[in-house]
């Protein structure tokens, strides 16, 4: 039994340096272990669930077997009573996604103000960018979210900061022809 252990964690890290390489790793060499419960909570939007596996102590900085934090699923499902869950039992709002996503940056792009809201309330960072630095206020702004670069702006984003390719949000709004948008940040203050 006592080796067990060390030959699961041996084989989980010789498939993740396989898969690391781009090595095709059979499905029967492949050993997939349950997600914990808070995981499974958080994927089925259980909040009653989020709370029990928190207060049994439970992480609220916990990650999936893919490496996706919680408030990263939640953000994506839309489940904002599941995040603000998380958020009140000390989960990290700025906690970033294998591919390089934020709650605040999904968020912003779904136009989801509750989630938005309570992530600025929570002190997630505003001009955080991902792989193609792109912040949540230019996501809002792609997306023709009007409510939601209203609460960014409101909060402090910078409306100059810009992506990998130098548009600002305005410009990135202009080019998809929200003039709304492009007026409401050209309105606001530079920070």
């Amino acid at each position: 039994m006592r080796r067990r252990g060390p030959i699961l964690r041996l084989c989980g890290r010789i498939t993740a340096f396989c898969l690391a390489l781009g090595l095709v790793v059979p499905a029967a060499a492949q050993i997939v272990l349950p997600d914990k419960p808070i995981v499974e909570a958080t994927r089925n939007n259980n909040v009653e669930g989020i709370a029990a596996a928190l207060i049994g102590g439970a992480s609220p900085q916990t990650r999936s077997a893919d490496g996706t934090p919680l408030l990263v699923m939640a953000a994506r499902e839309r489940y904002a009573e599941a995040l603000a869950t998380l958020l009140e039992h000390g989960a990290r709002p700025d906690d970033r996604a294998p591919d390089d996503t934020t709650p605040l940056t999904i968020a912003a792009e779904l136009g989801d103000l509750r989630m938005v809201n309570d992530l600025i309330a929570h002190g997630a960072d505003l001009d955080r960018t991902g792989r193609l630095g792109e912040t949540a206020l230019i996501k809002a702004a792609r997306a023709d979210r009007f409510n939601i670069v209203k609460a960014l702006l409101a909060a402090g984003a910078d409306r100059d900061a810009t992506d990998a390719t130098g548009r600002t949000a305005a410009d990135v709004a202009l080019e998809r022809g929200h003039r709304r948008i492009v007026d409401l940040i050209n309105a606001s203050p530079a920070p």
